[in-house]
């Protein structure tokens, strides 16, 4: 939780209020994909393989995406399938069903989908693309803001 919420969160928000423009301390369009996506990939890093909790972002992935097309009590059902606990798979179905007035009825709230897709991102970026992950520290930004980011930080230094 800490390297999640301070070691990224906090970080590049307290970063971005370095720079000239507010945007970069309270994100920029899009930055939720690189920001939630930064916290998992640095909270993998501390995290056993052989932890359960190594596996959570792919397996709420699934709940995520079954809670969609369920009612909450099939959704509960197939989580527990998943190898949760029966306290777990009802925290969980009633976090994919929040903000749902009926759950009977299919659909979930999918944040749970950003931790997955954004982890794989940043993954690409270090690994694949040589990407360096200083730059994800700049301020709440999204990848494809680093360029623009870097030009801004250098026409600010120059004057």
């Amino acid at each position: 939780m800490i390297v999640h919420e301070i070691g990224t969160h906090l970080v590049r928000a307290y970063n971005g209020s370095q720079l000239p423009y507010k945007i970069f301390q309270t994100g920029t369009p899009g930055y939720i994909l690189t920001e939630e996506g930064l916290a998992m990939y640095n909270e993998r890093t501390i995290i056993d393989q052989n932890d359960e909790k190594f596996y959570w972002p792919a397996r709420n992935l699934l709940g995520v995406s079954y809670a969609l097309e369920h009612n909450f009590y099939d959704t509960f059902q197939y989580i527990l399938a998943l190898g949760y606990t029966k306290h777990q798979a009802f925290k969980l179905a009633t976090r994919f069903k929040r903000g749902i007035g009926d759950t009977s009825v299919p659909g979930a709230y999918t944040k749970d989908i950003v931790y997955f897709l954004g982890e794989r991102l940043i993954r690409n970026f270090i690994e694949k693309q040589n990407g360096d992950i200083q730059d994800l520290y700049l301020g709440k930004i999204g990848i494809d803001d680093i360029e623009n980011i870097k030009y801004v930080i250098r026409k600010t230094n120059k004057n």
